[in-house]
């Protein structure tokens, strides 16, 4: 990949691409205004203000012409070719295509969903235009054929997919828990005068807005075929991490709410099926995603699996510690005189309901990844450390409260409330994040010692004569030992897995009494092994 020149050329691409940022921002504000007005030819200028006005055609007259003197000075031919091969073109137009992005959707969808009412709202309609006309703009450069940047390909029309996603996904949540809700309403007796449809038509908008913004950079901006570390990144947090926590509080909360229409309980039906909308909306658009990008980590590599079934299993335990947090914190409640027992029962009919639903759905992602495979244990050992760190703060966090109101107990004479009392929830959550970190502790030593079993390396010291770098690097994390890859030229000799080919070698090289060896790979997972000398 050929590099931009460094030194005085980023600091002078970084004052240009700051400066034409701020220039546009400020020229789309006063076009903004103005075509405001032109919209709402039939109010006065006074109704607008004088002020409001000056501002507009000074934004719009002084911004408008220095932003595209500016803009072709950075276009011009001798420029844009050196700049494009650095990271802050990328990142100039990653940001001001989003940007834009975010701003021309959330005005048009909201003037869209105005109309609805007969309320005519020139203003957004004015911003979504001109800033619709920014993003074609900044999304024209990001495709030019000669122009385009030549590092973070397909960064920005990643993001811009995730903007379409989130905003289909808020917007249709908001549909469903709205329609069930009503209808609760309407079946118990507690609406009388009908459902009131404007809301829904209202986020009407937002649910075709971001399907068409989704659609458009999935398929025909190519998110869809993209292999960049970036996408997978981005993949794996909307899929596993965000599809899945919403399907673990849906189900929860459906559960939630069965319980307590089975509990008695001092309360109205309506009150007891209250979070059913919420349930359902959670359940159902985290499902939807969910199935619509499962299949699409199966085109990845094997370490993006990996990670999508990691970071799932993680979001269900997360629910499932929440849920024991909870409960503990409820069981303690009954200890406290000054609780209403009415309350004490729904907490801990909430914390069941998320202890149950989070271990199940822990058990099902964690239970395919539990097996001892040595391939999986790379990402495991990141997952891990991430389960520790997590858990290191929130215990940390956690003794400070405790601490705190230990001290702020003895302080005030016990006045108020009991110990208990005052930390009961740091107490739950302190108890859940021991549960979990201990579990995985046990987990790591068995990780330590099952690859310390595997790869009884005596040798120090692997020259290895192959054409894979992944080879090399797989060896060097088995066995330990230092490797010195030796590139043989011609077509590639490693004809089968590299995992299973490394796991092989490492086990050639643990027999050997040698801490110097020779090894030559060869076509269809063969291999030599040869001692040195020491």
């Amino acid at each position: 990949m050929i590099k931009a020149a460094g030194g005085i050329n980023t600091v002078r691409r970084l004052v240009c691409f700051l400066l034409l940022g701020i220039l546009v921002w400020i020229a789309a504000i006063g076009l903004s205004g103005l075509g405001e007005r032109i919209l709402s030819a039939r109010d006065s200028v006074y109704t607008f203000g004088m002020s409001d006005l000056a501002q507009s055609l000074s934004f719009s007259l002084i911004a408008t012409p220095l932003a595209c003197v500016l803009w072709w000075l950075c276009w011009r031919r001798p420029v844009i070719s050196i700049d494009r091969n650095s990271l802050l073109w990328p990142t100039y137009l990653l940001i001001m295509t989003n940007a834009s992005l975010l701003i021309s959707t959330f005005n048009l969808y909201s003037w869209a969903g105005n109309n609805f009412d007969g309320s005519w709202r020139a203003d957004g309609l004015a911003t979504a235009i001109i800033w619709g006309l920014v993003w074609v703009w900044h999304y024209w450069m990001w495709r030019h054929p000669s122009n385009s940047p030549t590092r973070m390909i397909g960064s920005s029309p990643a993001v811009s997919w995730t903007i379409g996603v989130w905003q289909f996904i808020a917007s249709f949540g908001f549909c469903v828990m709205f329609v069930v809700d009503n209808a609760i309403a309407t079946i118990t007796g507690s609406q009388l005068l009908g459902m009131d449809w404007r809301p829904l038509l209202h986020a009407l908008p937002w649910v075709v807005g971001g399907l068409l913004v989704w659609w458009w950079h999935w398929y025909r901006a190519g998110v869809k075929s993209q292999r960049t570390a970036f996408s997978s990144v981005l993949l794996v947090l909307l899929s596993p991490f965000s599809s899945i926590g919403m399907v673990t509080v849906g189900l929860s909360l459906a559960f939630y709410v069965l319980l307590r229409l089975v509990v008695a309980l001092d309360d109205s039906l309506l009150e007891r099926l209250e979070p059913t909308g919420l349930a359902l909306a959670f359940g159902l658009v985290g499902a939807l995603v969910w199935v619509f990008h499962r299949n699409l980590a199966s085109g990845k590599s094997e370490k993006v699996q990996q990670a999508s079934r990691f970071t799932a299993s993680g979001v269900a335990l997360a629910g499932f510690a929440s849920g024991f947090g909870v409960t503990l914190n409820a069981l303690l409640a009954s200890l406290s005189p000054t609780l209403i027992h009415g309350d004490n029962r729904i907490t801990l009919l909430a914390g069941l309901s998320f202890l149950i639903v989070g271990g199940i759905l822990w058990w099902v992602f964690w239970a395919p990844i539990r097996v001892n495979d040595p391939s999986i244990f790379a990402v495991r050992k990141i997952y891990l450390v991430v389960i520790f760190g997590i858990s290191a703060l929130t215990a940390v966090i956690t003794l400070l409260v405790i601490a705190f109101q230990v001290f702020m107990f003895f302080f005030d004479g016990g006045y108020g409330s009991s110990l208990i009392e005052r930390s009961r929830h740091a107490i739950g959550i302190f108890a859940a994040t021991v549960l979990v970190a201990t579990y995985h502790y046990v987990l790591w030593k068995q990780d330590r010692k099952l690859s310390g079993s595997t790869t009884p390396v005596k040798a120090k010291q692997v020259l290895l004569v192959s054409d894979s770098v992944a080879l090399a690097e797989s060896v060097r994390e088995l066995s330990g030992a230092k490797v010195e890859l030796l590139k043989q030229s011609g077509e590639g000799i490693v004809s089968e897995p590299v995992d299973s080919h490394a796991s092989a070698i490492t086990e050639a090289i643990a027999s050997s009494a040698s801490n110097r060896v020779l090894v030559i790979s060869k076509a269809k997972g063969k291999f030599e092994v040869i001692q040195l000398e020491e």
